[in-house]
């Protein structure tokens, strides 16, 4: 376990998994996708960018499993004139997976042979240009000196130029445009000639896909041709020609560059005494002389073994900052693959120096697209300070943390995603991460070639967009991007994408917390001081009831909720801007606590026909996707009506403390004013639907008062008056809570739908009069949101129901999504369809339960929560049940719920998803505590209040770094419960403390990472 992070024997006869490589190449790197599965020598795919670039084609994990040992790499062996195919599911030698960060091994021992073979893969780190690495060791276990031929790669290459998608429908039309060229050299680039396709505009194609393989620091000859190989064999079952002729045979016959699909082969005869090494890369270059003219220094053995050791310190050195070390080895392991898992969702936080603060980028971020989440569009950037795309709920989520770990960063991710919510309280979908926009003096940029410098100068850009024009080499590239961005101003990249989901908002309240741990100090400031906040604009809208209320089948039904304005569509193009404006083209701007306050209002004018859960009103359900049908059947979330409390609660308590004047947007003012008189109209006369009914309606005149543009006129509204609007606001929302916890007959339930048995039809619109309520079965969702606002005694109430409930899965002791919903009609969504235990039907999703591990913590069961990390954290769990790395998440695990008993226990969808933050912040209340940072008696204050189990100590020692920066050592011989002394060591100096708290200076200096080391001694 020291060398490699987890083991895997005889992989090829386990249960089947798919994985992937982090695709870190460093800052100064070009990064690749690479998918791999423990079947054959397991990479099942890799490419540039997305999937549409794919160098080995692209495929759902079904097929992968079955086409990787055929189509995936491939090992030819003649030894001593013997054929041999190393990792052939057609032998039973042993074979061993050795899976590291940002490598992966496998090695098979053939006995017979007397050889053991090896391969090692990982992605090449800062280069110009993109490559997998492959390195086969041949190692001899006996005296005897053999004779060795070796044939070594892929059977198939997609040429550059033709998409996944075009080689999948019609790649034997597509073998018209490939080609192979520079093989002369020994050195082969596959690509088309021209762009393919019946176009009108046809540009020649100039990059391409790139091979080459060396033994002993010198290039060896290559097969672009995979027919000189396997003659007929279509099967591509044994490289027929080679095993009846040797090397020599099949250098002998002609190979074709044209109008195939080509392959990328390596081909060796040599002695073998100890051990013979074949180098090899495969990956893409914009110009062939690049990889000509590196090519001696690329094809060294020295070189390979370096640039491995680089690319596996690129990675140490990102989950350093969660460095842990207890008892627990395994668990110290999982702590970094968790830390490593986040940052490829949420993307790793670099803080550059600009003339108006600081800019932080977010480098190595991804979707969570991969060989079992196939329907995912995923894209990492191909250029240098790599940035990718993701999806707003996943990229706010899974930098929840951020701060925590980087303080430096302050608001940062607040300002970011605060900016994306609009005026409607919704937000777009997609986000693709930030551009750059140069606002200095051009005279900075006069050392830079025309077309570089013309291009910062009238383009939005990403650092590695400029670093990819730039020409001049011995640039530090580092001192170069940090000039530019100095003088240039960040841009958030955004767009629609599709529908509204009803939680997406839910995870700023997270960013607002772990801000305010860090800084309390500033949180006031930042709220209401700081007019920067921008109000994302959409030229997609929920349409008002009117339009999306519809006869389907002969019930009421709510249908096709969203429009887009092409009217408005142009107005943004025109402009230039996805910013909200006034009335004379300005972007207005406001504080956070006016973003909040028009967050809040929206989501409050929501809530449902009854007043309990938030409407989906907007085409999306809430977290669980897969309850699809939900919007048609007027469905709402209870869920959000607790997030909805958390953030009045909130906005409530800082108001409180606040002394100065409100002022915001009259439209929005006038749609609070409208609220409350509604509810004081509804505290009298006590008609739910009437309220309903009179809210929605001003929701909808205020939605399109703000569609276009705002007057940009503002109105005052007292403190006092807010805090009796919030007041209002949240008793009907807890009559709502009490309301919907009747309804599930003690329990919260976490979803409703409704049926409009009452209604008018006027002039083609319905007018709905009366909605009956209907309670779908208790999924862990709504309880878990339940904590976040409940009191102690119910959760223990809570806890107690869920353990003796189904949605816990006995069998397992592990938490599901739900109890059965067989009892539900079809209508619901996807989820009705599931086989039950798997995806979101009944299974346990891993992001679910860890929400809800998380709340025991945060809730001080301590003793509730280590019992159940015993059997679900990953670390905990019997590999041979789980099927994968037990270092590693999955998105779910099949529940007892499923017929097939083998699949129970057993991970699927790797790693990437909401479930590495939920462990983020499990991680801070273990080892630091509820609150970072606080202010006691006017200065601010770090306490030490970790929830530690005693297991967790090694020789009464536990250690970790906080802040990414600095060690600390919990010193703790007799197992004591409280810190009595802290040691503090800066920059040589020690600073004894009694107690678990650091005050003052020492606190700041704590938050801005001067600190060297912490020793806690426990008494």
């Amino acid at each position: 376990m020291k060398k490699y992070d987890f083991i895997i024997e005889n992989y090829s006869k386990q249960k089947l998994f798919s994985s992937f490589l982090p695709g870190i190449a460093g800052k100064h790197g070009i990064p690749l996708w690479v998918f791999y599965v423990n079947r054959g020598q397991c990479i099942a795919s890799f490419g540039i960018e997305n999937k549409a670039n794919s160098i080995l084609e692209f495929k759902p994990a079904t097929q992968s499993y079955t086409d990787t040992p055929l189509k995936g790499f491939r090992t030819f062996i003649k030894v001593n004139s013997k054929y041999y195919e190393p990792f052939s599911e057609l032998n039973n030698f042993k074979k061993i997976m050795k899976i590291s960060k940002n490598n992966l091994e496998i090695e098979e021992i053939n006995e017979e042979l007397g050889l053991i073979v090896r391969v090692i893969y990982f992605v090449l780190p800062n280069e110009d240009f993109a490559a997998l690495v492959r390195r086969l060791e041949i190692e001899n276990t006996d005296e005897n000196e053999k004779h060795l031929e070796v044939i070594d790669g892929l059977p198939e290459v997609i040429p550059y130029g033709v998409s996944n998608g075009v080689y999948k429908e019609m790649g034997n039309t597509a073998r018209a445009w490939m080609h192979v060229y520079n093989y002369e050299k020994k050195i082969p680039f596959f690509s088309v000639r021209t762009t393919i396709g019946d176009l009108e505009i046809v540009e020649e194609i100039n990059n391409g896909y790139f091979y080459f393989a060396s033994s002993e620091n010198e290039l060896i000859d290559v097969v672009y041709d995979k027919n000189v190989l396997f003659d007929n064999l279509t099967s591509l079952q044994e490289a027929i020609v080679f095993k009846n002729g040797g090397v020599k045979e099949v250098l002998s016959r002609k190979q074709y560059d044209e109008n195939l699909l080509p392959s990328a082969f390596g081909v060796l005869e040599t002695n073998l005494k100890d051990k013979v090494v074949v180098n090899s890369m495969i990956g893409f270059s914009k110009e062939k002389e690049l990889i000509n003219n590196r090519i001696e220094t690329l094809k060294k053995d020295e070189y390979i073994l370096l640039k491995k050791q680089e690319a596996d310190m690129i990675v140490e050195e990102i989950v350093s900052d969660i460095l842990t070390k207890t008892s627990n080895e395994l668990f110290n392991k999982y702590c970094e693959q968790n830390y490593l898992d986040n940052v490829l969702r949420g993307g790793y936080p670099l803080v550059f120096n600009n003339k108006n603060g600081k800019i932080v980028y977010h480098i190595y971020s991804r979707k969570h697209g991969d060989l079992e989440r196939d329907y995912n569009f995923f894209v990492i950037e191909a250029n240098k300070y790599s940035q990718g795309n993701g999806n707003f709920r996943d990229v706010v989520q899974n930098r929840r943390n951020d701060v925590i770990f980087h303080p430096e960063i302050e608001d940062f991710n607040l300002s970011m995603f605060m900016n994306l919510i609009q005026a409607d309280g919704n937000n777009p979908l997609v986000v693709k991460g930030t551009r750059f926009k140069f606002e200095g003096d051009p005279s900075i940029l006069s050392d830079l070639n025309d077309e570089l410098k013309e291009f910062i100068l009238n383009n939005y850009f990403t650092p590695g967009e400029v670093l990819e024009r730039l020409k001049n080499k011995d640039i530090d590239e580092d001192e170069f991007i940090s000039k530019i961005l100095y003088h240039s101003s960040q841009h958030e990249q955004a767009e629609f994408g599709e529908g509204y989901w009803i939680d997406h908002w839910t995870y700023l309240m997270d960013l607002v917390e772990t801000y305010k741990e860090i800084y309390p100090d500033k949180l006031e400031k930042t709220l209401f001081e700081k007019y920067e906040y921008k109000t994302f604009d959409s030229h997609a809208y929920v349409k008002p009831r009117k339009e999306k209320y519809k006869f389907y089948k002969g019930k009421v039904r709510q249908i096709a909720s969203v429009g887009e304005s092409h009217e408005k569509l142009r107005i943004i193009q025109e402009r230039g801007h996805n910013y909200l404006t006034d009335k004379d083209g300005n972007i207005y701007k406001s504080n956070m606590f006016e973003k909040l306050l028009m967050l809040a209002i929206n989501k409050f004018a929501t809530l449902d026909p009854y007043g309990m859960g938030l409407e989906m009103e907007a085409n999306k359900p809430g977290w669980n996707d897969a309850l699809n049908g939900l919007p048609a059947l007027f469905g709402s979330g209870m869920s959000e009506t607790f997030e909805l409390k958390r953030l009045l609660s909130f906005m409530y308590e800082e108001l409180k403390k606040y002394d100065g004047s409100i002022e915001i947007f009259e439209e929005l003012y006038e749609f609070i004013e409208k609220i409350n008189l509604e509810l004081d109209r509804y505290f009298k006369e006590n008609d739910q639907f009437k309220y309903w009914d009179n809210v929605s309606n001003a929701k909808e005149d205020y939605r399109s008062k703000v569609f276009f543009n705002i007057t940009g006129r503002k109105r005052k509204i007292s403190k006092n008056e807010l805090l009796d609007v919030f007041e209002k606001m949240l008793k009907k929302i807890d009559e709502g809570i009490k309301k919907a916890k009747e309804y599930g007959k003690g329990v919260y339930p976490t979803f409703f739908t409704y049926e409009l048995v009452d209604y008018e039809v006027k002039d083609n619109v319905i007018i709905p009069k009366k909605f009956e309520v209907n309670v779908l079965p208790y999924f862990l969702e709504g309880i878990v949101r339940a904590f976040k606002v409940i009191d102690t005694d119910e959760k223990k109430k809570l806890y107690s129901f869920v353990k003796k409930s189904d949605i816990y899965d006995k069998k397992l002791k592990m938490y599901k999504t739900s109890e059965s919903i067989l009892n539900q009609p079809y209508s619901i969504g996807r989820i009705r369809a599931f086989t039950p235990g798997w995806l979101e039907n009944e299974s346990v999703f891993m992001h679910m339960e860890f929400k809800y591990l998380l709340e025991l913590i945060k809730s001080n069961m301590i003793e509730e929560f280590y019992e159940d990390i015993k059997t679900a954290l990953p670390p905990y769990m019997d590999y041979k049940v789980y099927g994968r790395s037990i270092l590693e998440n999955s998105s779910f695990i099949v529940s007892s719920a499923n017929s097939n008993l083998t699949l129970h226990g057993q991970g699927f969808y790797a790693r990437l998803s909401g479930s590495t933050a939920e462990f983020l912040s499990m991680w801070k209340h273990i080892f630091i505590g509820d609150k970072l940072f606080t202010i006691e008696d006017g200065e601010l204050t770090f306490t030490f209040n970790p929830k530690l189990s005693k297991e967790f100590y090694e020789n009464g020692v536990i250690e970790f770094k906080l802040f990414s920066r600095t060690l600390v050592k919990y010193v703790n011989p007799h197992l004591k419960e409280k810190i009595g002394k802290i040691e503090v060591f800066e920059n040589g100096t020690k600073y004894e403390i009694i107690g678990n708290k650091i005050k003052g200076e020492l606190a700041h200096k704590l938050r801005n990472k001067e600190i060297d080391e912490i020793i806690c001694y426990f008494e």
